[in-house]
């Protein structure tokens, strides 16, 4: 092994292990086993179960994703249960926050910053929770601090390029977890080409970013396909009915088509679970797949304008805009399940939801987007013109969470805050990466690139 390498990482690791340090590894430790009891041995949904059924019996769909029923396939052949699953996206957020709190320790006067990450309300509320929405945060953050950590030790250094690699294999899991990935890792892969090749012209680099996204995407519907064999669902079917129950009310009559068992209903009767909660709804509209598209297109063709407001309604509501009460910022349950599994509160888990649902009583904006997208916004605008890597990371993470968010208005879900979570988490930790530059005992932390 090249000895100037060798010596390169025993320094940096004998840097590593002074007693600040240790004292934050000792303090991470101690906020993760918190959380880990709060949640133990995870909190699943009907989503998380069926996910978990498609891991047991290797018969995946692509109502979710099938990446994440695979990986927890693998666990299974350790240990059955939602445990490792929680132990999984416990290791990446916490791995990520103990490497930034390490890096930043020796260099800056608030390093202690990121020991409050993980007991911020709105990150610890869902942190235990194993829905594919977490998975993908906590994924684009674990593969985030690597790159930071591959940057910092030396870049063309045999460490700085395993941990490029380990950074790839976690955001690649990121992107494939979640359909609407894409749309948050559009940004992160333009900055990245920009890392890579600061020379270039930004047409190319928009250009080399296209193809990039396109390859992976294609990838992933490849790997679910033939590799997976995934059954083929409808995973926007619910969307699409919304949809139509929402320009049916703006037009004042049913667009719904006459094979549907609600053509008949009242406009009034269409309930839009978005705004109405009417989950059973879904039940009874009874059109095939191919059928409820063709329904969706002749809405958008005939009524254009009222499919607009409908969208717009629908997004605003997502949005919860003007201020409204979040929804689903914690979430202490297991779903009913054939493996026996339960989920049973203990103090740690009263602690918490108290914490967490205190805090949104009191301060609802934090966990809704009509705060965080602005703050996204501000950051970006604040570093527009720093061209160092901190600059370069900021606007990657304020952009990635603004394009996540912007994605929503093309598919819009429910309102519910998990659809959020990558964007408060990108967010605060682009604002942490501001505060620790800024407070840093050198003039700059990064130098140009």
């Amino acid at each position: 092994m090249d000895k100037n390498r060798l010596g390169s990482f025993l320094f940096f690791m004998e840097q590593s292990l002074n007693i600040k340090r240790i004292l934050f590894i000792v303090l991470l430790l101690c906020e993760m086993a918190f959380l880990v009891g709060a949640y133990w041995p995870g909190a699943m949904s009907i989503d998380s179960v069926s996910q978990y059924e498609q891991a047991v019996t290797h018969t995946y769909e692509d109502w979710h994703p099938p990446i994440m029923a695979w990986v927890w396939s693998c666990f299974i052949l350790v240990y059955k249960g939602p445990i490792p699953m929680l132990l999984f996206h416990t290791f990446m957020f916490f791995g990520a926050t103990a490497l930034l709190c390490l890096m930043y320790s020796k260099k800056n006067r608030i390093s202690w910053i990121w020991l409050i990450l993980p007991l911020l309300p709105f990150i610890a509320g869902l942190s235990g929770v194993l829905w594919k929405d977490i998975g993908m945060a906590y994924a684009f953050f674990f593969a985030f601090a690597l790159f930071h950590l591959g940057i910092h030790i030396q870049r063309q250094s045999y460490y700085s390029y395993l941990l490029f690699f380990l950074a790839l294999c976690f955001f690649l899991y990121a992107f494939w977890v979640r359909d609407n990935a894409i749309m948050a890792s559009a940004p992160i892969v333009y900055y990245l080409v920009t890392i890579g090749f600061p020379n270039w012209k930004k047409i190319y680099i928009f250009g080399v970013s296209c193809i990039i996204l396109i390859c992976l995407f294609c990838i992933g519907r490849g790997i679910n396909k033939y590799m997976l064999d995934a059954k083929s669902e409808c995973p926007t079917m619910h969307m699409k009915i919304d949809e139509i129950a929402a320009t049916s009310r703006i037009v004042g009559k049913n667009l719904f088509f006459k094979e549907s068992t609600v053509h008949e209903f009242p406009v009034e009767e269409l309930p839009i679970v978005h705004l109405d909660k009417g989950w059973k709804f879904y039940s009874i509209v009874q059109l095939t797949d191919n059928l409820l598209k063709e329904n969706w297109y002749s809405v958008m063709r005939n009524e254009p304008w009222a499919y607009l407001q409908a969208k717009l309604r629908l997004f605003n509501n997502f949005s919860r805009f003007p201020i409204k009460t979040p929804r689903c910022v914690s979430y202490f349950v297991m779903h009913k399940n054939n493996y026996g599994f339960t989920f049973e509160k203990g103090r740690a888990s009263d602690i918490l939801y108290s914490y967490v649902n205190t805090t949104k009583n009191i301060l609802p904006i934090l966990f809704l987007p009509i705060f965080w997208i602005p703050l996204a916004g501000i950051l970006f605008l604040y570093v527009l013109k720093r061209n160092d890597l901190l600059g370069i990371e900021v606007k990657m993470l304020s952009s990635s969470a603004v394009c996540y968010y912007l994605g929503y208005f093309i598919v819009t879900p429910t309102p519910d805050y998990r659809f959020i979570y990558w964007i408060v988490l990108a967010t605060t930790v682009a604002t942490f990466l501001l505060l620790c530059d800024r407070y840093s005992y050198t003039s700059s932390e990064f130098s140009n690139i």
